[in-house]
């Protein structure tokens, strides 16, 4: 049986350099099967090492083992598995070195201290434990139990800002149980024995196997970009920290110039703006509402009379038609003002996805579902309805496409 790994992370969490004894290397099969990463050639074993495994939330440090690319690392029963790709060739026995990668190292160093200080401010402003955490790639988040306003998470936000200002020491202790209960720990730790306990000075003191910085200035900025509900009454928060938060808000501040610019306005008179296109467009909408209905009630007797013009007698009148820039719900009521006309009617529009078709006929003529079913068909598009009336969609077709089926409706 292997003996535990010595986590150098433990206590410095800033190393990069490590030389380790490999204790056991395991060929992997092709495709490596989980936890193993694609690509990984090989699970190795070492006596100690500063590289992190995916645990609590956070993800795996990278880096290189023996000069070949560390591309997983994971913990079981105490034994940290390092899963390698190619080029390893130290004999079990020897000694290797490995470097963990800076610039991953401190990017979740900072995510994870700030996702402590937001658990402690949620809990100290709120009441509010921590229920679940996750460090992406990307955003981050924390889960609380149970709802906040949106002033509750500013307060929460402005609170983190103020600790991590004053530059708390962040402090590691390794307590023995004895001793945990005179801690105060913000919530009871998940392991037995000794436990591994990160201390922010006069603010919060929680069990953790994370990694950590040596002060909280090293993780501003720190902002919550976004709140969700989840399982029901939790509250979800969306957050950066350090150069990510820096990295988001310069993205943000361009994006912001770059929409003002294109508005002509300034940054802060964008929202003003917007607003002011958004009523004058509405408007607009209006007015051309009204004016495609009163296009409409010269549209039906014309088409009526050109219909009736064109039908030999004693034949039902069939009226079909194209009309650019209709919605659905224009086309049912040009439609049913066509069947109260005595005409069966097939009328279409298109989007740029979609062909969007009504049918409407008079009672005794050919039935509208019918119809319209067999015009759909030809398009992979369905629909329903009655003999009376009946609508449906489709993909977008050509317009000759279109014509073709209109006219072979009008001739059935």
């Amino acid at each position: 049986m292997l003996p535990a790994t010595e986590k150098l992370y433990f206590t410095d969490s800033y190393a990069r350099h490590f030389e380790a004894r490999v204790l056991r290397r395991e060929p992997l099969p092709d495709p490596a099967p989980a936890p193993a990463p694609q690509g990984a050639r090989e699970a190795v074993i070492l006596e100690r090492t500063l590289f992190y495994p995916t645990g609590g939330g956070q993800p795996h440090d990278l880096g290189t083992l023996g000069g070949a690319p560390v591309l997983g690392v994971e913990i079981a029963d105490g034994v940290i598995r390092h899963y390698l790709g190619a080029g390893f060739d130290v004999a079990e026995g020897a000694l290797v070195a490995g470097e963990v990668e800076a610039e991953r190292r401190a990017e979740f160093r900072a995510q994870h201290h700030a996702q402590h200080l937001l658990s402690a401010a949620a809990f100290r402003l709120s009441g509010k434990a921590t229920t679940a955490v996750r460090l992406g790639e990307g955003v981050s988040t924390v889960d609380l139990a149970g709802p906040l306003s949106d002033a509750q998470v500013l307060a929460i936000e402005d609170e983190v800002a103020r600790i991590a200002a004053e530059a708390r020491p962040v402090r590691i202790h390794f307590v023995p149980p004895d001793e945990l209960e005179s801690f105060g720990l913000r919530r009871p730790p998940q392991v037995e024995g000794v436990v591994r306990v990160i201390e922010v000075e006069d603010f919060d003191r929680a069990a953790c196997g994370g990694t950590h910085p040596r002060t909280t200035a090293e993780i501003a900025p720190v902002r919550v970009v976004q709140t969700e509900r989840v399982r029901g009454s939790e509250l979800r928060l969306h957050f950066l920290a350090g150069r990510r938060a820096l990295l988001d808000y310069r993205a943000k501040a361009e994006l912001l110039r770059s929409l003002a610019a294109e508005h002509s306005t300034q940054p802060e008179k964008l929202a003003a703006v917007l607003a002011k296109q958004r009523r004058d467009a509405e408007e607009l909408a209006t007015r051309l509402r009204t004016t495609q209905r009163a296009l409409h009630a010269l549209w039906v007797p014309q088409w009526l009379a050109e219909a009736r013009a064109a039908t030999p007698a004693g034949a039902a009148l069939r009226i079909a038609r194209v009309i650019e820039h209709a919605t659905p719900d224009d086309l049912t009521s040009l439609a049913r003002e066509l069947a109260s006309g005595g005409a069966s009617a097939l009328l279409c529009a298109q989007d740029e996805q979609r062909v969007h078709a009504v049918a409407a006929a008079p009672k005794g003529a050919a039935p509208a579902n019918q119809g319209l079913a067999a015009f759909l068909q030809g398009f992979g598009g369905k629909g329903g309805g009655s003999a009376e009336m009946a609508r449906g969609s489709a993909p977008r077709a050509a317009a000759a496409a279109l014509e073709n089926a209109i006219t072979r409706w009008r001739e059935s």
